[in-house]
């Protein structure tokens, strides 16, 4: 081989190298860069719905009828929109579920604080838009309604063996 042919396949290499370098910073840096072009009160409120769920833990178990949604919420092939629209709709039946019980007064007002927050962030935010789907600020708000549709089902195995056998 010449010269000429070896110098021309190392740029070709060289440059396919920089374009996959370059793909993956883009891949690493894109929910960042959605991220600047959301308000900034939008990101604030995520943030701190996340900091007060994080002082309430679920207690007890979920009903197996909600492990389908569960799961398909939680595979990484599920686009971000439709995740953002199966949270919605778990959200919208499970709000109106009263807050469980054996929890001290603190946790009640959280979780009551939040479901209130977080309903409110649903209205405000228009979950199809490709700035909130692709930002982290989406995969947060994705991951509050997760958890505190957890935190709203979660009951004691007693609670929920009696609810199966009156569905029997």
């Amino acid at each position: 081989m010449n010269n000429f042919a070896i110098e021309t396949m190392l740029i070709i290499l060289l440059v396919l190298f920089v374009l996959l370098v370059a793909t993956q910073v883009w891949l690493w840096l894109r929910p960042f860069a959605y991220d600047l072009r959301l308000p900034i009160a939008l990101k604030q409120s995520v943030r701190s719905l996340m900091t007060s769920l994080d002082q309430v833990k679920p207690q007890g178990v979920i009903e197996m009828r909600y492990a389908d949604l569960f799961e398909q919420i939680s595979l990484r092939k599920t686009p971000m929109p439709k995740k953002l629209e199966l949270v919605k709709s778990l959200f919208d039946e499970v709000k109106t579920q009263p807050v469980p019980k054996g929890r001290d007064q603190h946790e009640q007002e959280i979780i009551a604080v939040s479901v209130h927050q977080f309903d409110a962030l649903l209205s405000q935010a228009s979950l199809s838009s490709r700035t909130l789907c692709y930002s982290n600020t989406g995969y947060f708000l994705s991951a509050c309604g997760v958890w505190l549709c957890q935190i709203l089902l979660a009951k004691e195995e007693e609670a929920i063996a009696s609810v199966d056998e009156k569905n029997r």
